[in-house]
């Protein structure tokens, strides 16, 4: 579960939220594995998509966003 303290909000657009640190290493590590020919442009594509639903996804997400 997310919580506050993993989220930042930027100054600049206070109205926009990031994604969770845990979403960001779990994003490299898919993007590393591509840059290594470890997996196919396709498969990366595919990760990365299930990786931003699944945060999306997180009651933490939209509990944060309303609260904030």
């Amino acid at each position: 579960m997310i919580s506050n303290p993993d989220w930042l909000r930027p100054k600049i657009k206070p109205y926009m939220h990031q994604i969770s640190l845990d979403c960001i290493e779990k994003l490299i590590e898919c993007e590393g594995k591509f840059n290594k020919a470890e997996i196919s442009i396709g498969t990366s594509f595919k990760i990365a998509k299930q990786i931003l639903r699944d945060e999306i996804n997180d009651p933490g997400f939209l509990e944060f966003a309303v609260d904030a």
